[in-house]
């Protein structure tokens, strides 16, 4: 979660948004084709919790930054 300057690019007839931010950058660094997702620190710390939920993150360092696996406990 951060700022980000979104505009649209490219000739007029092939236009498409693009984005630059702190969250965009991590974003890339974080996807890395799996079918897995993983979100920055500032979302691990957000993300609420309760003893009954289900969902949970695990730190993982990817590509040199870390990121927090999203996974379903099955505890």
């Amino acid at each position: 979660m951060s700022k980000a300057v979104v505009s649209l690019v490219g000739l007029q007839n092939s236009r498409y948004a693009k984005a630059v931010g702190r969250c965009i950058y991590f974003a890339t660094k974080l996807s890395a084709g799996k079918n897995e997702i993983y979100v920055d620190k500032s979302i691990d710390e957000a993300w609420p919790t309760t003893k009954e939920g289900k969902v949970r993150t695990q730190l993982r360092k990817i590509r040199g930054v870390d990121g927090y696996l999203v996974y379903e406990s099955t505890e």
